[in-house]
């Protein structure tokens, strides 16, 4: 239960979010709604400018159209910008809706993508303060120099370069003081609006708001948390060391705390800095090929690609950055993906299509059979391009929101690969007009032959399987020497349980009651008839009074049994 304190917080930190949006023209939306009583001017014409500095006023921000203008924005750019103002809660939000493809419109996902975690630096006063607060000691005993100006700035954190005393230069991500509060209230306020909605309206429940905002806590906490992050690095560093190619920082645990991460600098070019070329196939491929290592080999994947968390070192090595957000897949999805590539390759549509659904998280009504058949028609149009223009993550994408409208969705660890593959295909077109991410898919499932990757699957269901049948044969001894000695003694007792001997039970004591009511009935009559049948004498008096209470009492009970006799519904 939140406290006096957050409750107060949360309302006004829910009055700053209905007004920002209000700013941003979506004030007769929210006059429709409970929230309405948060808006500060309703009446107001809200006016914002947008990325080329022209006023807009609300009253245009009906137009469903999108912006191709400097008179009007879309809906999906406001809420994009919104979101953006209102800090990292509602950024990370948008960023885990940009990967909902299968389900959110594409002018949507295509703001949301856009979105931007930026802020303004914190000065340095807070920086030296902050770090001074985490070790315990003064900067000035780890750190020889710091750099004043920050490499990038954002909601959560920013990061700074800075030199250790033994003259190693590193990076250091700091977390902006304060930022941990205002999420955890961004939270509560978001997990009760996620509740309101699917209770209003019906048809948002395919987003599931509350399922999206407790991913985005979970996102939000691994953010906040640069043990985890570290983690994660180390992690890669160990799954890729004495890689030719591929080079994942070191993480110096001993000048990094919850709030302060210090990685080792790399000296490097950001691979969004360099132009198309097709000298850049080499890097292009090792990039893909990590990616892919990182997916079917380890089962474990940078889930936040694009060029720059790729650095080009010498030696043609690539370094691989940033492992704040990471998504895993199991053995069986790994193993059912590798098959998809294969059969998309063979142009087996029903294979492809087999494999997908058993990727989905279809429900027991859900009809397989009319997805298997619009996942043929899409793989079908997809495959009459030509195989230069095939874009296989976005015709993943457009398969899972197949699959999606059918009430089959695929989980978000599946639609954060397929995002990923998207970015993959787009930033290799930027560096080499000539890649195919189809054809290096491919060559990598041909460097796992499919007798190989299949014999290797069963081997390792089988020492499972094998673990599970040796306990198995171990208990079973004892429990058969168990079962012989109750049946020997007679004890061995069953329990069977059904809704319907429940209900027979209740039944027969229902009957039982009855019966015990209707010769009670009998008994007073016939008693009342002896006490009350020709006597005479004050005695004979007093017992046929008491045989008339007998006859009133046998009549109150016999209305009552008639009664309920009727009201059950079983009187014939």
């Amino acid at each position: 239960m939140a406290t006096i304190v957050q409750r107060f917080r949360n309302v006004g930190r829910l009055s700053q979010i209905i007004n920002t949006f209000v700013r941003f023209g979506f004030s007769k939306e929210l006059q429709t709604s409970s929230l309405a009583d948060y808006m500060k001017n309703p009446d107001k014409v809200d006016q914002i400018s947008d990325e080329t500095g022209t006023t807009v006023s609300s009253e245009h921000f009906s137009s469903t159209q999108s912006s191709k203008s400097n008179e009007t924005l879309s809906v999906a750019h406001r809420l994009a910008m919104a979101f953006e103002e209102l800090g990292p809660t509602f950024v990370k939000l948008g960023q885990i809706l940009a990967a909902r493809e299968d389900v959110l419109p594409k002018n949507l996902i295509s703001e949301l993508r856009r979105l931007q975690d930026r802020a303004k630096p914190f000065p340095e006063e807070t920086l030296r303060k902050i770090l001074t607060q985490e070790f315990g000691k003064k900067e000035t005993e780890l750190f020889i120099e710091i750099s004043s100006r920050p490499l990038g700035a954002a909601s959560i954190g920013q990061v700074h370069l800075a030199t250790l005393v033994n003259g190693k230069k590193v990076v250091l991500k700091v977390q902006r003081p304060e930022v941990e509060a205002l999420i955890k209230t961004d939270l509560s306020i978001l997990l009760s609006l996620a509740s309101f909605l699917e209770n209003v309206i019906p048809e948002i429940k395919l987003l599931r708001p509350t399922v999206v905002v407790e991913e985005l806590s979970r996102s939000l906490a691994a953010e906040l948390d640069y043990f985890r992050e570290a983690s994660n690095t180390e992690r890669m560093r160990t799954l890729f060391e004495g890689h030719p190619k591929v080079y994942i920082p070191e993480i110096l645990r001993a000048q990094s705390t919850k709030h302060v991460l210090c990685m080792e600098f790399i000296e490097g070019q950001k691979l969004s800095s360099l132009g198309a070329s097709s000298q850049n196939a080499d890097l292009v491929r090792t990039g893909v090929r990590a990616f892919l290592d990182m997916t079917f080999k380890f089962g474990i994947f940078h889930a936040d690609l694009h060029p720059g968390n790729f650095l080009q070192m010498e030696g043609e090595r690539l370094a691989i950055i940033d492992f704040g957000l990471t998504a895993r897949i199991n053995r069986e999805m790994r193993n059912t993906l590798l098959f998809m590539f294969l059969a998309l390759v063979r142009e087996d549509l029903e294979s492809f299509a087999r494999f997908f659904t058993e990727l989905t998280e279809a429900g027991p009504d859900v009809d397989l059979n009319t997805i298997q058949i619009e996942v043929r028609d899409a793989v079908d149009s997809a495959l009459s391009l030509p195989i230069s223009e095939l874009q296989i993550g976005k015709l993943l994408m457009q398969v899972a929101r197949i699959s999606a409208s059918c009430n089959a969705p695929v989980s978000r660890e599946l639609i954060l690969f397929f995002r990923a593959l998207i970015a993959l295909e787009s930033f290799g077109k930027s560096l080499d007009p000539s890649f195919e991410v189809l054809k290096e898919a491919t060559q990598y499932a041909k460097d796992l032959p499919g007798s190989q990757m299949n014999r290797k699957y069963l081997e390792q269901e089988s020492i499972f399987m094998l673990r599970d049948s040796q306990a198995l044969l171990k208990e079973l001894p004892f429990t058969l020497r168990l079962l012989a000695k109750r049946l020997q003694a007679g004890s061995l007792n069953f329990r069977i349980q059904s809704d319907e001997v429940a209900y027979l039970g209740r039944e027969v004591d229902r009957a039982s009651n009855r019966l015990s009511l209707a010769l009670l009935l009998g008994a007073l009559v016939l008693g009342s008839s002896i006490l009350t049948f020709d006597k005479e004498g004050p005695v004979f008096q007093s017992l046929a009074t008491m045989g008339l209470l007998g006859f009133g009492a046998a009549g109150l009970i016999g209305v009552w049994l008639a009664v309920s006799i009727l009201r059950s519904g079983r009187f014939k």
